[in-house]
């Protein structure tokens, strides 16, 4: 983690007209004096010291804090991270993602479903005319063409999720309805969270996939010990209070560094910017 900002390393000092170097430890002294070190105290789990940085510091606690601050939506918030106009959507729509699947894949494969007519029957779809619709060539925005991989797997997850969300009717609250999307084929904790941050903004969830997992390892709010495998639910207590205290929401936190993170995979390693 970059903590010093670049004019500090090379600008001489001048004083009566001379220049010349800065003393030795005036760097380390400097960094020092700005040092704030900050105690999370998560929900039901041991309470965590961090340094939190300044705004400046790139990738630092107190950075990404900034960044969500700028990227806070000022209106409308609700349908700010909806991919659909319902949770049955919703759901679909966030099943069709996840690791290997781009955004815009993601998107593409949601729109192809959903304009077939698929999600909005009274009826549950046969898996079958779901996977026919994955299994043929999509139309990304950027006007290029991409196939979907395992249309048939996904299918399968897609109508069984469908069935469920036609017969039972969802928890309103929304960690309520985490807990009951939880008991679905196909659906763990981040897709769960997912969900539940694109229909319900305010609630204290966590999206921990690989950019938030590597984000928050990096500037030490994680562990580097844990895994969202066996640690899920304390990476996510920890990482709702590092919103808290930073004043602002989970939601903005999350996407924040998503789109940072995943924008610079895109440009280092092609199109990886899977949930």
């Amino acid at each position: 983690m970059s903590t010093v900002p670049m004019e500090l390393t090379t600008a001489p000092l001048v004083e009566s007209g001379v220049d010349r170097l800065p003393p030795d430890g005036y760097l380390s002294t400097l960094i020092a004096g700005m040092r704030t070190d900050v105690v999370l105290r998560p929900d039901n789990y041991r309470a965590r010291t961090i340094e939190w940085g300044q705004p400046w510091m790139y990738e630092s606690p107190a950075y990404w804090v900034a960044r969500a601050e700028q990227m806070t939506p000022t209106s409308s918030p609700d349908d700010t991270y909806r991919l659909g106009s319902s949770l049955d959507e919703e759901v679909v729509a966030c099943l069709l993602g996840g690791f290997g699947v781009t955004y815009e894949l993601n998107v593409a494969a949601f729109h192809a479903v959903r304009d077939a007519g698929l999600i909005a029957s009274d009826v549950a779809p046969d898996p079958g005319l779901i996977a026919e619709q994955l299994a043929r060539p999509l139309s990304l925005a950027s006007g290029r063409a991409a196939r979907y991989r395992f249309p048939n797997q996904k299918s399968a997850r897609i109508a069984s999720a469908l069935s469920r969300l036609k017969q039972e009717p969802a928890p309103d609250d929304p960690i309520g309805a985490r807990d009951w999307l939880l008991s679905f084929n196909g659906i763990g904790p981040k897709t769960a969270s997912w969900i539940v941050r694109n229909r319900w903004p305010d609630a204290e969830v966590a999206i921990v996939d690989i950019h938030v997992w590597r984000a928050a390892t990096a500037c030490g709010v994680f562990d580097p010990d844990w895994n969202p495998t066996r640690n899920y639910w304390e990476m996510e207590a920890v990482f709702v209070e590092w919103a808290r205290h930073g004043g602002v929401s989970a939601a903005a936190l999350d996407a924040t560094i998503w789109a940072e993170r995943a924008a610079r995979a895109r440009r280092r390693l092609g199109a990886v910017d899977s949930r």
